[in-house]
Order: structure tokens, then C-alpha cells, then sequence
């Protein structure tokens, strides 16, 4: 009995892992189709949800392609909105680009430090993402946190400052970095089960 209830338990815990880690649809504005993914920072009070962003694992058609995004941003979405930042020291780089969706239209205004700020619209198509499990801490660099605080774009505003961190979100719990499972993290399940096992057995 106490045999088949720990299977049980270790199954469902197994399956429980594996939603954790499931691909996921988000408008990411300004992107085209390309491998990304995506870890959960927290999710605020209005729905909102603050996610990292990071280059994806190629796959498909994308195996051996240079990767089109490199470095890691900041998306907040909600149900009518998105926002993405983006700040990278070693390539200069770095702008806010705020939508708001009406009927599936996004109306982005997109802020440049040293620039104008600028609008456009894009059709708010959803692109499939991986990953979607709680992220670690990113390290501090010479450039911050890299976790910009969330902030509500308007025209002539500047980015959100260097070392803040996004205020509706959770405390982010460890995780995988890119929401993919490393071989050595399923071996030390495997040997976690077979001690069970023979404990049980």
C-alpha cells in the first residue's frame, strides 16, 4: 500500500514538473518568429504577469541559425497590454517599447534613451515561447540588475532605473534558468526514485 502511494505521489509530482516547464503563447512586441524563452517573475495583483526573457534552444527549422535576440529583457503583459525592456551595456543598447491592445491591435509607443520617442502599431500575434517556470536571480552586472522596474511608458519618459526590481511581481523561487531540464537534474531524480524504491522494497 505505502508502495503505491509513493508511486503515485512521485508520478504526479513528475507530471506536475513537466506543466511547469510547458511552452506558452505570448505578444511579444516588436519581435518576429524566432527561438525564445521565458521564465515567470511574478505575477501582480492586476493579473499582470512579469516575465524574463532569453534566447531559446533552436529546434526545427531554427537549428543552426545565429540567434536573432541575445542578452535578457523584461515582459509585462495583462490582458490589454504589454510592455518590453530591454537594456544590453556590451551592445549600447537600450529602449522601453509599451502597447496597448484594442481588437487585436497593439499601439506601442517605443522609447529610445537620447532619441525621439515614437508610435506604431503591430497586429498583437501571439508567438510560442519556451519555458514558462519561475526564474532564478539574475546576477548583478555592471549594468544593474537587469531586472528594470515596470513602468508606464508615455512620450518623452526614460527608461525604468538599473537595479530595480519589477514591483507587482512575486518573490521569483529557483528554477531552471531557461525552463528546459538539464540531464543531471533528471539523473539525480532517477537516483532519488531508486533510493525510494529500495528503501520501500
Amino acid at each position: 500500500m505505502l508502495r503505491s502511494s509513493l508511486v503515485s505521489f512521485v508520478v504526479l509530482s513528475l507530471a506536475g514538473i513537466e506543466v511547469c516547464h510547458a511552452d506558452v503563447s505570448l505578444f511579444l512586441p516588436g519581435f518576429d518568429p524566432q527561438p525564445i524563452s521565458v521564465n515567470i517573475l511574478g505575477v501582480g495583483a492586476d493579473g499582470e504577469t512579469t516575465y524574463q526573457v532569453l534566447p531559446g534552444e533552436p529546434t526545427g527549422t531554427w537549428i543552426g541559425q545565429d540567434p536573432a535576440f541575445i542578452g535578457t529583457g523584461i515582459l509585462v503583459e495583462g490582458a490589454s497590454n504589454a510592455m518590453f525592456s530591454y537594456a544590453n551595456a556590451e551592445l549600447a543598447l537600450s529602449f522601453v517599447e509599451s502597447c496597448t491592445i484594442v481588437n487585436g491591435i497593439a499601439t506601442c509607443d517605443n522609447i529610445d534613451p537620447g532619441q525621439t520617442t515614437f508610435i506604431d502599431e503591430e497586429v498583437a500575434t501571439p508567438m510560442l515561447v519556451q519555458g514558462g517556470g519561475t526564474a532564478t536571480p539574475v546576477p548583478t552586472d555592471s549594468f544593474g540588475s537587469g531586472v528594470p522596474a515596470q513602468t508606464t511608458a508615455q512620450p518623452g519618459a526614460s527608461l525604468p532605473t538599473a537595479g530595480a526590481t519589477p514591483s507587482q511581481s512575486n518573490t521569483p523561487s529557483p528554477a531552471a534558468n531557461s525552463g528546459v531540464r538539464s540531464l543531471p537534474s533528471m539523473a539525480g531524480l532517477a537516483g532519488m526514485l531508486g533510493i525510494f524504491w529500495n528503501v520501500l522494497g
